[in-house]
């Protein structure tokens, strides 16, 4: 459809070395400059939040939720 993809990495994210708050400025960083893309803009975007291979120690309850809110 055009749309551009954007993945989180589940397994690279280790909660206890990075806050939230800089996890999440990541995200809406790079999703700000996806969007500045005219054809992003059109098409949209695609977010995969990939789970495969991870380990309780990579999650995060609370950022997921975070993460959820603000695709909403």
């Amino acid at each position: 459809t055009g749309a551009a993809i954007a993945v989180f990495t589940a397994q690279l994210h280790y909660p206890s070395e990075c806050s939230q708050q800089t996890t999440l400025q990541g995200v809406v960083y790079q999703l700000d400059a996806a969007l500045r893309s005219p054809k992003t803009q059109r098409s949209g975007i695609v977010f995969i939040y990939d789970m495969s291979n991870s380990k309780y120690s990579n999650f995060d309850y609370e950022l997921s939720q975070k993460i959820l809110t603000l695709l909403k």
